[in-house]
């Protein structure tokens, strides 16, 4: 369980594939407070909850399952590149986000970004029609395992609003039209509409 606010990114080291089960994705933290990590414990990498695998040097080890990273961004990484970063929520912090699962839904793609004074705001398409009912206004969203509110949204599209310190401090302020994010649309919207189903059903 995370919280959707980064603690840190990290910077792509390396990428090995491990037959057609998995790949071996090498993670050098950036800016990351120096932290007792623990073998097994579970680490956020752009929203998708990985189990550390290996930690030396420096350099945090995961091994991701062909079914992880054919339906995320992770498939698309390249060495060099930077990713969102963020420790399992412990129940001695407090909740800044909204519960993030680290369970990605899929992807949705950027379509445009629109700057007002200080603000930038982004939209985003997705094909998803499920995830509509799953994606309200003035509710919360993880985007690349950052956690963010919703300004407006209809059945395909929804508009993200990004205050100066949230870009500085993720890999949101990298992104441009057209590139593809993690997306994992609220938790709670998701039993709400479980719930509505079987109600349906009966």
């Amino acid at each position: 369980m995370f919280t959707g606010i980064v603690q840190a990114q990290g910077k792509v080291k390396g990428i090995e594939e491990r037959g057609k089960a998995e790949l071996r994705l090498t993670i050098e933290p950036v800016q990351w407070a120096k932290q007792a990590f623990i073998l097994g414990e579970s680490i956020m990498v752009d929203g998708v909850c990985l189990t550390l695998a290996d930690y030396h040097d420096d350099l945090l080890d995961f091994d991701v399952m062909v079914s992880t990273y054919e339906q995320t961004i992770l498939a698309d990484y390249t060495l060099g590149q930077m990713v969102n970063l963020e420790a399992a929520l412990t129940l001695q912090q407090g909740l800044d986000g909204h519960l993030v699962l680290g369970h990605v839904d899929g992807k949705a793609q950027l379509e445009k970004i629109d700057i007002q004074g200080e603000t930038h705001f982004y939209t985003f398409r997705f094909d998803n029609p499920t995830w509509g009912k799953e994606i309200v206004a003035k509710g919360s969203v993880a985007i690349n395992g950052v956690s963010l509110t919703i300004v407006s949204t209809n059945e395909s599209h929804f508009v993200l609003a990004l205050v100066n310190f949230t870009r500085d401090h993720t890999n949101l302020s990298q992104l441009k039209a057209g590139d593809w994010v993690n997306l994992e649309t609220d938790i709670l919207a998701k039993y709400v509409q479980g719930g509505l189903q079987d109600v349906g059903t009966k």
